[in-house]
């Protein structure tokens, strides 16, 4: 893996988590879906380029990460697929096919049996090489009443860099 080309990646992943969001994609038993996060991280641990992606326990792609351990991230050019963001970041996979009727492709990954968004312009594929799900106690009190008053907690999938690459 080239670390330069790596940093370029992570680079432009991280300015997007922090501006209109990513597509983070997965399958499993002949259904694919993408979902939009707009919030998580990318460096280097144990000496590997990893991902940690949020994902809410009660999302589709979260019971589709844990059947098979892989997601992948794809993400478009500035100010490209904003409106296809916003619209896979507020339906569900589980009523149906969500690439189709956002106009998004699925492409298989290289590298893992999960989709990129074929319309996107920067894709990572991952395998979890660890997992986290907090909850109350874990998260300052505040922060747990705003945001998780539900019980709607996030699992944070530490995911492995196994390709990344330009379409």
């Amino acid at each position: 893996m080239n670390k330069q080309e790596w940093e370029r990646f992570a680079a432009e992943l991280q300015s997007r988590l922090n501006g209109q969001g990513v597509f983070l994609s997965s399958a499993a038993d002949g259904r694919a879906n993408t979902m939009t996060i707009s919030w998580g991280s990318a460096g280097v641990y144990w000496g590997r380029p990893v991902i940690t992606a949020p994902v809410r326990l009660s999302r589709f792609t979260h019971e589709l990460i844990e059947k098979t351990g892989v997601f992948t991230v794809s993400i478009p050019r500035k100010g490209l697929l904003s409106k296809e963001l916003a619209l896979a970041g507020t339906k569900t996979g589980r009523d149906g096919d969500k690439f189709a009727p956002l106009g998004l492709t699925a492409r298989p990954g290289r590298q893992v049996a999960a989709p990129v968004v074929g319309e996107a312009w920067l894709h990572i594929e991952c395998r979890v090489l660890g997992k986290y799900t907090a909850r109350g106690p874990e998260y300052d009190e505040a922060i747990d009443h705003e945001f998780y008053s539900d019980g709607n907690y996030h699992t944070y999938y530490l995911g492995e860099v196994v390709d990344f690459y330009e379409l």
